[in-house]
């Protein structure tokens, strides 16, 4: 899971210097440079960055199970 927080945060660095530059419209969505292929090769769970017209950005991740809880504590 670090893997996804940390990609985020620097997409996040990314989008924040972009939307501090830019004197006119903010780029659209899928159109703030921050492609997975470019920014992160070899990374194994996070499957996708994607970001909107307004800099919002989605990490999806892949290759995390999620186990359900088998024991309570008392």
């Amino acid at each position: 899971m670090s893997e996804a927080i940390l990609a985020a945060s620097a997409c996040r660095t990314s989008v924040t210097e972009t939307v501090q530059s830019v004197s006119g419209n903010l780029p659209g969505p899928g159109l703030w440079g921050l492609r997975i292929e470019d920014r992160y090769p070899g990374v194994e769970y996070v499957n996708a960055i994607q970001t909107n017209s307004v800099g919002e950005i989605r990490v999806v991740v892949t290759g995390i199970n999620t186990v359900p809880m088998a024991w309570r504590s008392s």
